[in-house]
């Protein structure tokens, strides 16, 4: 099911929803930069498929037909808002928190502001602590931009068209370059309105996200891809943030969680979630 959550400043967010209100288990699930809900299909349809489990994945701000970022508030704080707006719209109860890359750091951030919102946190590839290296993201996700197809006919175009990038980038960069669904509905650049993204005023102030990261008050896991875009240094300079994390490592993975091996990833998620939901995590 798709529809439309507005938040309590008025803006409107496409959310995506898969299985049973009713189900036992709750996650909220955020995908990375520069893609949309739709990304998140197989790793959802995957980890709802027992019946015991009702997911909801919006399309960030700025992403998708989600509303753009607002010309007041950091992108912290926005994207963190518009994320508790989604629980208390959708789901009322805690819930397991999956976020990959910035939707990681989303979902880190929003548990930390709002405690009551999760019975557990699962972080893939979490783009937190590297505040001095957002400008260099940015322009490296402009520049693929500006590069781009607008459209493709049909979905398999989009998919030779990432895969070329793969094997001329690698993984570090493919999560930035490939479009996949939403080139082929037509636009991938107008989907990711990357100038209002990229003005949204990140952090840059050391120690800002770490000292929220600190706050989180339920156990978490980080996963980190084989072939990551991220170091695994990083990913544990980051677990050193959140008190009682732990750390395990995805095989057969790339940056991109939910694309690359979903139904590994939902395995994984749905061991998380039962334990949480029998007060053994």
């Amino acid at each position: 099911m798709t529809d439309f959550v507005v938040t309590p400043t008025g803006a409107r967010l496409r959310v995506r929803a898969f299985g049973s209100p009713d189900a036992p288990i709750a996650i909220v699930a955020l995908h990375g930069f520069g893609q949309t809900a739709d990304y998140l299909e197989p790793f959802a349809n995957a980890v709802t498929r027992s019946g015991r489990v009702y997911l909801v994945a919006p399309d960030l701000r700025a992403h998708g037909y989600s509303d753009d970022v607002p010309p007041t508030g950091t992108a912290d704080e926005i994207f963190t808002a518009d994320a508790h707006a989604i629980w208390s719209a959708r789901i009322r109860r805690p819930a397991v928190w999956f976020g990959n890359s910035l939707g990681a750091r989303i979902a880190a951030l929003t548990t930390a502001a709002h405690p009551e919102v999760a019975s557990a946190l699962v972080l893939g590839e979490c783009l937190a602590g590297l505040e001095r290296n957002w400008k260099f993201l940015l322009a490296g996700a402009r520049q693929l931009a500006a590069k781009r197809p607008e459209s493709f006919a049909t979905l398999d175009e989009a998919r030779a068209y990432a895969l070329g990038l793969r094997r001329e980038k690698g993984d570090v960069d493919v999560w930035l370059a490939h479009g996949l669904r939403a080139l082929a509905e037509g636009g991938f650049v107008d989907k990711l309105r990357l100038d209002l993204v990229a003005a949204a005023r990140w952090p840059e102030r050391p120690g800002e996200v770490e000292r929220e990261l600190g706050k989180i008050a339920v156990a978490a896991t980080l996963l980190y891809a084989e072939r990551s875009a991220i170091p695994e240094a990083q990913q544990r300079v980051v677990q050193g943030f959140i008190p009682g994390a732990t750390l395990e490592h995805l095989a057969g993975a790339g940056h991109d969680l939910y694309l690359d091996v979903p139904e590994q990833l939902a395995d994984r998620v749905s061991g998380l979630a039962i334990a949480a939901s029998n007060g053994r995590y």
